[in-house]
């Protein structure tokens, strides 16, 4: 693809990856607040959603991303979507404390 329709693409698929991040970063958050519970069981299962669903959402979209370049046939763009996925995952890690 090329012209205005790849254009289209691109920053289409940069808009739903901004989004998506900043989604996934509240949904993190959310669950967090929402779901604890009084026994460890209830503590964990809120724990381990919490991690789990943010980071699904950020693989999603870097796949997402890395599709968009591929179909426009942008390495730049691959790339930039990439290392976008990987940067919000290794931020959005999960942390001991």
């Amino acid at each position: 693809m090329a012209g205005s329709l790849a254009q289209a693409i691109r920053y289409g698929a940069v808009g739903v990856i901004f989004v998506g991040l900043a989604i996934a970063s509240a949904q993190g958050r959310r669950r967090r607040q929402i779901d604890r519970g009084s026994d460890e069981v209830a503590a964990l299962r809120a724990y381990s959603v919490s991690v789990i669903v943010p980071q699904a959402l950020r693989e999603g979209l870097g796949f997402i991303g890395i599709t968009a370049g591929l179909l426009t046939g942008s390495e730049s763009w691959i790339v930039i979507f990439a290392a976008a996925s990987l940067m919000s995952q290794f931020i959005g890690r999960p942390k001991m404390g």
